[in-house]
């Protein structure tokens, strides 16, 4: 007789070991068993305002494609074998019986409808291969009923019970939940419901590792009845999914033999959120040799929007904060907005280097105007010399190619920072290597095959904002020893089995979508 709740009970390393490599694309926990094909989202009510399932031992395209993925991670072909060796080797490892209880799990729901106190009524509901074999732990427990269920209560009010397909485990109101969706005529499921199917069949997921789902409304609703929010807060939240800044959200995580996603969908977005411009156009056109990269769109907007809300804020205490700020700008003959956020458009962030002697990076703004960002060189130079204690700004003699800059040398770090201007094309950068590339880059991130390879394995429609070499931070990090003992050369092992993370966006049609990618070598 299995006990697969006393695992669930006094094992939660075990639990959260597999989930955390479930992330990883672990269903391959145990070997996949026959029967154990019910679903948890058919026992939990469409209207809970947070589910989420993980799939452990599913069976079928979603195991045989997650195994795939951990035969390139783990480097071997038992992949069971070796997750086993690794739980059992950490410091809470599993009896073999818990084991082998724990690989007869199919799925894991997650759910909660309400707060009481502060604390969800919900309930775990585990779809376990051979339910009727299942020996609930029952000691020290009461045993109660609800139509014709039978289930046991702790000290702590916590409830387990065998209802259908299922055990059940959590508080008596998600019990009974759980028994009255199960049992009621034409009762709406997850299953049914649209936004949470559709939202994984939007990121490409219909039959995901891992999943969540999240009713905003819903959930503030619950927070408001349970007093766990003031009621101004609550207010300004219904203000904001009014304004439509997202009525649900649904997270899924997949895996197979090329990559490991992540994806995210926002629905009911306001559209047109976020700055205007061109993420992916700045990230493509950072210098080549880049390890990190990250595309921001309307550098000088988004700027703007923060400093107004930051002086909506400061002010709201009565003082002329705007006026303050404008006497500094006098003082130091400069003004923010026209001589410096005027001409920000799109910008990207980025690192290179393998090595300590050659690592750097830039802040690589493209310029509307490129006259007044070239004067913007100059006038910045003068205001550090004036408010910066100890700042010497020096003539720019390190780098080439610029129309304008000048460098700071300081005693924490090893380069120069550095500021200057070519074009249109203005940057803020560490060390001379980093800054000639960002002002006239050899070979741009988007003709490599690293990007071209990773931004590949995004879902259409979806356009990259963020681009990591991982192999590069590899070579990055054996350059400084970090392979020196046995657990820093295992971490560098794994890593290397890893080729790139990339991110990106698609905001349409008041749907956000967002999705991040590690690929596999």
């Amino acid at each position: 007789m299995t006990t697969v709740t006393r695992v669930r009970r006094r094992r939660p390393a075990l639990a959260l070991a597999c989930a955390g490599a479930l992330a990883l694309g672990a269903a391959a926990c145990g070997d996949s068993g026959s029967g154990g094909d019910a679903e948890p989202a058919s026992a939990v009510p469409a209207s809970a305002p947070f589910y989420a399932e993980i799939a452990v031992n599913p069976g079928g395209d979603v195991q045989s494609d997650a195994e795939a993925a951990l035969r390139k991670i783990l480097g071997t072909e038992d992949v069971g074998a070796e997750i086993e060796r690794l739980v059992k080797s950490s410091g809470d490892a599993p009896s073999d019986e818990e084991w082998e209880d724990f690989k007869r799990t199919k799925r894991i729901g997650f759910f909660f409808t309400s707060l009481d106190g502060q604390e969800p009524q919900g309930a775990a509901v585990i779809a376990v291969d051979g339910i009727d074999d299942v020996d609930l732990d029952t000691d020290g427990r009461q045993k109660r009923t609800y139509k014709d269920v039978d289930y046991w209560v702790d000290g702590d009010g916590d409830v387990t019970a065998k209802v259908e397909d299922f055990v059940v485990a959590g508080t008596e109101g998600g019990l009974r939940t759980v028994v009255d969706t199960l049992e009621g005529d034409d009762v709406e499921t997850m299953d049914d419901n649209d936004a949470y199917e559709d939202g994984l069949e939007q990121l490409g997921a219909e039959d995901p590792l891992a999943s969540a789902y999240v009713n905003v409304e819903g959930l503030v609703n619950a927070i408001a009845r349970s007093g766990g929010l003031p009621n101004d807060v609550v207010g300004q939240i219904r203000e904001q999914l009014e304004q439509g800044t997202g009525a649900t959200s649904v997270v899924a995580v997949s895996a197979n033999a090329e990559r490991i996603a992540f994806g995210v969908l926002g629905q009911g977005t306001a559209q047109g959120s976020g700055a205007a411009g061109d993420a992916t156009a700045a990230l493509q056109g950072l210098p080549g040799g880049a390890w990190l990269a990250v595309g921001l769109p309307g550098l000088g907007e988004s700027l703007r929007t923060s400093l107004q809300q930051a002086l909506q804020v400061a002010s709201a205490g009565g003082e002329d904060v705007a006026g303050q700020m404008q006497a500094i700008e006098q003082a130091l003959g400069i003004n923010v907005q026209d001589d410096l956020l005027s001409w920000m458009g799109d910008a990207g962030l980025f690192a290179q280097g393998t090595t300590v002697a050659d690592v750097g990076g830039a802040l690589v703004v493209q310029s509307t105007d490129p006259a007044t960002s070239t004067a913007a060189v100059g006038k910045l130079r003068r205001v550090i010399r004036q408010a910066v204690t100890g700042a010497r700004p020096r003539p720019l003699t390190t780098v080439s190619g610029a129309d304008a800059g000048f460098e700071i040398q300081t005693a924490q770090l090893p380069f120069p920072i550095i500021v200057a201007a070519a074009g249109d094309r203005f940057v803020v950068g560490l060390g001379a290597p980093a800054v000639e590339a960002a002002l006239s880059p050899q070979t741009t991130l988007g003709d490599t095959e690293a990007y071209k390879t990773a931004a590949g394995q995004l879902e259409d429609g979806v356009t990259p904002g963020l681009f990591v070499d991982l192999s590069a931070i590899g070579a990055f990090a054996k350059g400084l020893g970090l392979d020196g003992d046995a657990q820093g050369a295992q971490a560098l092992q794994y890593l290397d089995r890893f080729g790139a993370i990339i991110a990106g966006s698609q905001d349409e049609g008041g749907t956000q979508r967002s999705q991040l990618v590690v690929t596999l070598k």
